[in-house]
């Protein structure tokens, strides 16, 4: 969450069943959404991609968290 909010300062982070949300609002296009739930083998993180206007930092900032 710190690296989205520090990308992105209006992030909000919510819980959702077995998981969080990560909302980043785009007044512009859609939002970029990360959801992280509990899967069998761990975790799974899911990336939504507002629009094409968006940039890939907030997908990088998640990608780095998870390596």
């Amino acid at each position: 969450m710190p690296k989205w909010q520090a990308l992105a300062p209006l992030a909000n982070q919510k819980s959702i069943a077995h998981g969080y949300r990560l909302t980043a609002p785009s007044a512009v296009a859609s939002d970029d959404v990360l959801e992280v739930v509990e899967s069998r083998d761990g975790s799974r993180a899911t990336f939504y991609k507002g629009s094409f206007l968006s940039g890939d930092k907030l997908r990088q900032a998640a990608r780095e968290c998870l390596e």
